[in-house]
């Protein structure tokens, strides 16, 4: 089922029962109040013709005239019938209301009592007992015309009201259902252009709704990240084609010129196809760790370490490494006391080396490198900053992706792999910490480390 006829269902539905229940309490409410009314309309009524009764029978004496009754006569309502009956229980008078200007008389009436249920009140005046006084009343429920005409008119209404809301209910169900629906729609075929490669997959239209707006910016998000990601395959393919290819031209072309003659095969020429074979070994030992790292395999030995003095020493072992004057490292210590954490101390030392031997290889003529170390609440926070070519800004997003780097001509002259920075990152992240590139600083290279207390 369609979301948009699903949607519709369910808002018509709930609206159609709250306005059934809405009919249904009204109508109930309504009744209880017209039974109230028509209740205090006759008990107010029969206290009117029972006072007037008794009135004229003090009056007379109990003997009234033709002329009595016709006053009793011209005070009744046209659906009631009344009757007097004498202490012996004789009808001394009937009058009724539908028979009002004919001739009256003494004696019982000529059958308008029938199908009429009549109330009984003794008539007492000063201690005087005259007889009963019976009050009748034709037509449904006791009520006149007009109250019969009025509860049918107000049903009428409540029923005309329920039928215009349940249409109501139904447009505005529609309308509900397709405002949400269409953005739905447009994100599902947006994803569809996405998982099939299409282009012009990007959600432009915004709608009034939040989380459809958020979902909206989710999916773009992800579209642009899975085109970067098929690019960085795609370059991922060339790299390490290219990383392969290259040691293996050299080792072919030494080997086939020795074999031809056309080299000797010395022990220099040895050692160069040597290097070519540790070079290709190296290269599948990064991504052997690597993919240990992608996959979750890696394995730490935690031990508690001076990380302030582990990243001092690796600073000092780096600058003496070079044993030349064009290199100056400088570290600054923002923490002032031992700091001891549990890490892999061997994985991280090879994190420094990456990001040392980075800000060295990236460098001009003279190599500037400063470390500093800060901490937080909940984090120490160790910087590798140098003063080098920087990195372009189109490269800065995707720099620890495995096999980048800025430039693919760099390769022959500052070797490596591109993974350093990969395996750098997943050894952080093994350690529940962050690794990443300041874009604040532009005049600076600057990584950032943060390892958890």
């Amino acid at each position: 089922m369609k979301l948009s006829k699903k949607m519709f269902i369910y808002f018509f539905s709930l609206a159609a029962i709250l306005i059934l229940l809405f009919f249904t309490t009204s109508r109930f409410i309504f009744d209880q109040a017209f039974e109230k009314y028509k209740i205090n309309t006759v008990e107010s009524e029969d206290k009117y013709y029972i006072e007037l009764v008794e009135g004229l029978l003090e009056e007379k004496k109990g003997n009234l005239t033709n002329e009595d009754l016709r006053i009793i006569q011209n005070s009744i309502k046209e659906r009631v019938s009344i009757k007097f009956n004498d202490t012996s229980g004789e009808v001394l008078w009937e009058l009724d209301g539908r028979t009002q200007g004919q001739s009256m008389g003494m004696g019982p009436g000529r059958g308008q009592n029938e199908n009429i249920n009549f109330e009984k009140y003794d008539i007492e005046t000063n201690g005087n007992y005259y007889g009963v006084l019976e009050i009748g009343r034709y037509g449904r429920f006791n009520l006149s015309e007009e109250d019969i005409d009025f509860q049918q008119d107000l049903n009428n209404g409540i029923l005309i009201i329920t039928l215009v809301g349940l249409l109501i209910t139904i447009l505005i169900s529609l309308i509900l259902a397709k405002q949400i629906s269409r953005p739905i729609l447009i994100i599902k075929d947006a994803a569809e252009k996405i998982r099939d490669k299409e282009k012009n997959w990007w959600i432009k239209k915004k709608t009034n709704t939040y989380e459809l707006d958020k979902l909206s910016d989710t999916i773009n998000s992800l579209g642009k990240t899975l085109e970067a990601q098929e690019n960085l395959r795609i370059r991922l393919t060339s790299d390490i084609s290219h990383e392969l290819r290259t040691p293996l031209n050299v080792l072919q072309n030494q080997i086939e010129a020795m074999q031809d003659g056309v080299i000797e095969t010395t022990n220099d020429k040895l050692e160069e196809v040597r290097n070519e074979v540790l070079r290709l070994t190296d290269l599948v030992k990064d991504i052997e760790k690597l993919v240990d790292i992608e996959s979750y395999n890696i394995e730490l030995k935690l031990e508690k370490t001076n990380i302030k003095e582990l990243f001092e020493k690796e600073l000092d072992n780096f600058k003496n490494a070079y044993n030349n004057n064009n290199i100056k490292v400088e570290l600054i210590d923002k923490i002032n006391k031992p700091i001891e954490l549990m890490i892999d101390k061997n994985k991280i030392k090879q994190v420094f080396l990456n990001l040392l031997s980075n800000a060295a290889k990236y460098s001009l003529k003279d190599v500037y490198i400063r470390g500093e170390l800060e901490e937080t609440y909940e984090t120490i926070i160790i910087k590798v900053i140098d003063k080098g070519i920087g990195i372009p800004e189109d490269s800065k997003d995707n720099i620890f992706e495995r096999f980048y780097r800025e430039e693919k001509s760099r390769n022959r002259e500052t070797g490596g792999a591109g993974l350093g920075l990969s395996i750098s990152k997943g050894i952080i992240e093994a350690h529940g910490g962050k690794i990443y590139l300041n874009h604040q600083n532009k005049k600076e290279t600057e990584f950032i480390i943060e390892l958890p207390k």
